[in-house]
């Protein structure tokens, strides 16, 4: 009887002993690797296109890249919540999935609206997209990361924190502009490459006023194009 209860014990005490190492591995060690891991991740953008502009937000579309993404296999779930700059978020609510291949990187895809938090800081970095030849894209990020399976946890809020450098205009060195569009008037050269100073670039169309504000400020504009006066236009 005494034997069988040493035996009992025994095995409850290996149990034990594994369970709390299985804890210990699940819970301790394997979210310092993964946080080291997605640390050293390197997050570059193949292409980026902005779409559907409105006064506070638009459309993203873009492709990143993911290089140094180690040998785990494991997957970034969505949805990620992307806060730039400060300057607003972008929601990826697209899986990415790590292939556990060092050499090869991981694509993901974004697809969402931009929603635009400070728009003074979105200004500012609206000319600097402009006038400086490369600008750098902070993105922070808290990230629910999956490793190795879907048996195993997720761990939540694993910090996700990059620098991405964009190309930029650069003063507009070498860029054509395709089509300018004022709403009711369009641009008629196709191909316009700017040069310092002053740009006269002709336009073809009607211009129409929706409200009483805007009507002033067309018959401002027409009186001033009368009187050979200068009208400070922005297109936006």
């Amino acid at each position: 009887m005494r034997r069988n209860l040493f035996i009992i014990l025994c095995i409850a005490i290996i149990l034990l002993t594994i369970l709390i190492g299985v804890i210990i591995v699940f819970y301790a060690i394997v979210p310092v690797i993964v946080r080291s891991t997605i640390e050293k991740v390197e997050l570059s953008v193949r292409s980026i296109n902005i779409e559907d502009i409105e006064n506070d937000r638009f459309r993203l579309r873009a492709e990143s890249e993911l290089s140094r993404t180690g040998s785990i296999v494991a997957t970034i779930l969505a949805s990620l919540l992307v806060n730039v700059d400060n300057i607003g978020t972008v929601r990826n609510d697209k899986p990415i999935s790590i292939d556990g291949y060092p050499d090869l990187p991981t694509i993901g895809a974004v697809d969402s609206p931009f929603i635009v938090s400070d728009l003074e800081v979105f200004h500012k970095f609206s000319g600097s997209l402009i006038f400086e030849a490369n600008v750098p894209w902070h993105l922070t990020v808290k990230a629910s990361i999956q490793p190795i399976s879907s048996a195993m946890p997720i761990y939540f809020n694993i910090p996700f924190n990059k620098q991405v450098k964009h190309n930029a205009l650069n003063s507009l060195q070498n860029v054509s502009i395709k089509s300018i569009s004022l709403g009711y008037v369009e641009s008629i050269n196709n191909n316009t490459t700017p040069h310092p100073g002053i740009n006269a670039i002709p336009f073809s169309g009607e211009l129409q006023s929706k409200s009483s504000e805007s009507y002033n400020a067309l018959s401002t504009v027409i009186q001033n194009f009368i009187t050979r006066k200068t009208s400070k236009v922005e297109a936006l």
